[in-house]
Formats: C-alpha cells, structure tokens, sequence
C-alpha cells in the first residue's frame, strides 16, 4: 500500500501479506493481481494465528486482524498475543462499533 506521503518519500510501498485459517485464495488472487504497486500478497495455505508460519516471521512486520480477534476463546487469544510478542513488531485489530452507515 502506497501513501501520498510514501510517494513524496520516493518510499516503498508497504508490504501486505494477507493470511486466514481459511484462506480466500480466489478473492485474494484477483485482488493481489490489481494491485498497482505489487505490495499485496497472500498465503495460499491455512494459517493458524496462534503459531505463525515461518514465512511471515523472516521480516519485521505487524501483526492486524480485521473483524476476526472475536473468533478466539481466551486460551486462543492468549495465544496470539503470545506468538506475535515472541515474532511480531506489534499487534492490533479492527472492530467496528456499528454497522449502521446513515444514508444521506
């Protein structure tokens, strides 16, 4: 992904690696195939969050979840919270309040 501020930088986009326990891999191929700067991966292969493949752990990186950290039952989320302490830069998750979009 590539910031206007990225840009100005004459930076790198920023490497985006998508992984799931059940990979989309049809959606995930056509969107890394769009991708205007190359950035977009995925792992065609399940992931268990809990223990991180080698292959996300050989860089720095930071560790999102996105509407799914509710998925864990506390054994679990103590898990990944462990795993990416151990490997990650960070961690965090995204969780919308609502739903509700008001329409104009």
């Amino acid at each position: 992904m590539r910031s206007e501020h990225r840009i100005s930088k004459t930076l790198d986009p920023v490497p985006v690696l998508l992984s799931d326990i059940h990979p989309h891999v049809s959606a995930w191929e056509a969107l890394s195939s769009t991708s205007p700067s190359d950035s977009l991966s995925y792992l065609p292969y399940p992931v268990d969050a809990t223990h991180a493949p080698e292959a996300m752990k050989q860089d720095r990186h930071f560790r999102t979840f996105c509407l799914a950290f509710h998925h864990f039952d506390e054994h679990g989320a103590r898990a990944v919270l462990e795993d990416a302490m151990r490997t990650a830069e960070g961690i965090g998750w995204v969780k919308p309040i609502s739903f509700y979009f008001p329409q104009n």
